[in-house]
This record gives C-alpha cells, sequence and structure tokens, in this order.
C-alpha cells in the first residue's frame, strides 16, 4: 500500500467512510467503526516510511481526516447526550395507565 496512487486511494475512501458515518450520526443510525484506527494507523505508517519530500503532500490531506474525525466524534457525543437525557426522563417520569384503564 506505499504506493502513492494506492494511499491516496485508501485516504480518500476513508475520508468518505467518515462523511457518510456523520451523515448516519446525524440521522441516528447504527455505526461500525471498528476497522477504522487500524486503518488510518496502517496509512500512517506507510506515509512516515516515505521519504520527507513524497510524504509531504499527504499533510493536507491526513488534516482533512482528522479535521472530519474530530467532527463525527463531536457529532457522536453531541448523540449520546441526547440519547442519555432521553433515558434518564424515561426514567424518572411517573408511569401513565394505559388507555381506558383507570
Amino acid at each position: 500500500m506505499t504506493a502513492p496512487h494506492a494511499l491516496r486511494k485508501e485516504l480518500a475512501e476513508l475520508i468518505g467512510e467518515v462523511t457518510q458515518a456523520k451523515v448516519k450520526a446525524g440521522i441516528g443510525q447504527r455505526l461500525d467503526l471498528s476497522a477504522l484506527p487500524g486503518r488510518i494507523g496502517q496509512i500512517c505508517e506507510a506515509i512516515a516510511a516515505l521519504p520527507k519530500d513524497q510524504a509531504q503532500p499527504y499533510l493536507q490531506i491526513i488534516g482533512k481526516l482528522t479535521s472530519d474525525l474530530d467532527v463525527l466524534s463531536g457529532d457522536l457525543r453531541h448523540r449520546h447526550d441526547e440519547l442519555q437525557q432521553r433515558l434518564g426522563s424515561l426514567l424518572t417520569e411517573p408511569p401513565t395507565a394505559p388507555d381506558g384503564a383507570d
């Protein structure tokens, strides 16, 4: 995966996946992000192994990925807080009688 074309392709795919994850998080869909840390780690290692002049162009792309991940993290925290508040209100509301029951 150390070929420049392969690295750019993998980074573009990751950015796309993070973008899709932001959309899914925004509408409350379930996410599986378990593979992201490993993939990101592999890409960073591959870039770090490149000569400095070849690695330099990837800095902006990695910056974009980092920024997108920060936004996703904030979105997930916000969603978690909303769900926690809803759960808390469900647990503190008194039970209601079913319709027609006295």
